[in-house]
């Protein structure tokens, strides 16, 4: 092996050290998906009834999407037009948040999930969805911020890059 090659593979080793280096310590951000939130008054649970909620204590029903409340159990969607728009019943009128109200009646009905109410829907209860950005203080290859392993990455890395400078500089005292 000539000396001309020997500095080839301690370079090589130093520039793969080089790179190891800056892909361990990028840092990453993460933002979170973002979409409609709803907010669900206190004592009301999850149903598996068109995306209601109920409340056992009060036996009333919850529907977030048009702040629709009833004592009556979702009863699932309406049939739709060719078009896809909900058909209107009998007597009833296009009202607020999606619904219709039949004045006969004095009742809501909420189309989408089946809800009928004497109470005026109160609108949607969503919250502003959030973007949430995290920038980790120590290395993160996106590992889920498993800094001990990537701090040993890069003490494994600097030991290779010192063994590199080690070999070079020994090479240019015997060259």
């Amino acid at each position: 092996m000539t000396s001309k090659n020997l500095y080839v593979i301690p370079g090589a080793v130093l520039t793969a050290a080089l790179l190891l280096v800056s892909v361990a310590s990028a840092q990453s951000v993460y933002t979170a998906p973002s979409g409609t939130q709803y907010s669900v008054p206190a004592g009301y649970t999850t149903t598996s009834n068109y995306g209601t909620y109920y409340n056992p204590t009060t036996g009333m029903y919850y529907d977030p999407t048009t702040g629709m409340v009833s004592n009556t159990a979702p009863t699932g969607p309406d049939t739709t037009n060719s078009s896809g728009a909900y058909v209107m019943p009998a007597g009833y009128y296009t009202s607020v948040y999606g619904t219709f109200y039949n004045p006969s009646t004095g009742m809501y009905y909420d189309p989408a999930t089946g809800i009928t109410s004497t109470t005026a829907p109160a609108g949607p209860s969503s919250v502003p969805a959030t973007t949430v950005t995290t920038t980790p203080g120590l290395p993160n290859t996106g590992a889920g911020g498993n800094a001990d392993a990537n701090i040993a990455i890069l003490a494994v890395t600097a030991v290779i890059a010192l063994g590199g400078a080690a070999v070079l500089a020994n090479k240019r005292k015997t060259a």
